[in-house]
């Protein structure tokens, strides 16, 4: 309902070859050991224009249409739940019908 799978799949094929090399070879930045700190830094920092030519400002607009996707399916959902669907509410239905025969 919100198009994350649809867009999960598009990433994963966009991405498929270097890229995901690069991000699983990330080392972790939560640690308190200062090496390793600096060792994920100097990863970054090298791999920066790689990932900064994919993660571009589309994505931002990409992750916004996501959230509204959510927005809206969580809304969606309050609403069958409050008002009911034409399927159990008879009422609803018959206002149809007539609208139809109109």
């Amino acid at each position: 309902m919100t198009g994350s799978t649809r867009y999960a799949a598009k990433l994963e094929k966009k991405k498929a070859g270097t890229l995901k090399m690069i991000e699983s070879g990330i080392p972790t930045a939560k640690t308190s050991i200062i090496e390793q700190h600096d060792r994920h830094v100097q990863y970054m920092l090298q791999h920066f224009e790689a990932l900064s030519s994919f993660y571009d400002e589309r994505t931002a607009e990409d992750r916004f249409r996501l959230y509204q996707g959510k927005e809206r399916a969580a809304n969606n959902m309050v609403n069958l739940l409050i008002n009911g669907t034409t399927k159990y509410n008879k009422q609803v239905r018959l206002k149809k019908k007539k609208d139809r025969s109109k």
